[in-house]
């Protein structure tokens, strides 16, 4: 879906990644099970979709930060409160599972590397199969949250944000709202997943 202004689709793109990315790391789990514990270091593939993920959820949230500061006020001056109560349950139910699976990937992409390299995320008590029973249970939820709250976005807030903004309106001049660029088929290999 495009938008007339800039910020709206930056705000459409950082939440479309995140799902092409837990779609990815759902299909490479289906495909090779626990096979990636053995595997020192981890496969290149799957390190490319951990890093993928952890850095399009952490520009998510970021986004989701900068719509609440710069944008929401724009639907109250509009009279659409009723847009923003809709949004902001889904939002902390989002933003929940969002910083629980960041936290998952990345003690599991510590549990991954040589003991001489782990952090402190990994202890004795866990072990890299309970953080892929963990990203294997939180990928799926995420994903289907964020699947319906890009529908509900689609239909009403994104647009009408839209039509509140001109074409050229951006954020005030130094505000970073960098969007992170993820192209899936030079970061991993030709497929036909890729971000617009």
């Amino acid at each position: 879906m495009s938008y007339n202004n800039k910020i709206i689709q930056r705000l459409h793109n950082d939440l479309f990644t995140p799902i092409e990315w837990l779609e990815l790391l759902e299909e490479e789990q289906q495909g090779s099970c626990y096979q990636h514990l053995s595997a020192q270091p981890i496969p290149a593939r799957m390190s490319a979709i951990l890093a993928g993920l952890e850095t399009a959820l952490e520009q998510m949230t970021y986004s989701f930060t900068l719509e609440e500061e710069q944008l929401f006020g724009l639907l109250k001056q509009s009279s659409r409160r009723s847009i923003i109560a809709n949004l902001k349950p889904r939002r902390r139910e989002i933003s929940t599972q969002v910083y629980q699976l960041l936290n998952t990937i990345k003690a599991l992409r510590s549990s991954l590397q040589s003991p001489a390299t782990q952090s402190a995320f990994d202890t004795p008590l866990r072990h890299g199969e309970d953080y892929w029973d963990d990203a294997l249970r939180l990928a799926p939820l995420l994903n289907n949250r964020l699947n319906r709250y890009l529908q509900v976005a689609e239909s009403s807030y994104l647009p009408v944000i839209d039509s509140l903004l001109n074409r050229s309106d951006d954020l005030p001049p130094g505000t970073d709202f960098a969007v992170t660029d993820l192209t899936l088929g030079q970061t991993i290999s030709h497929q036909s997943h890729y971000y617009h």
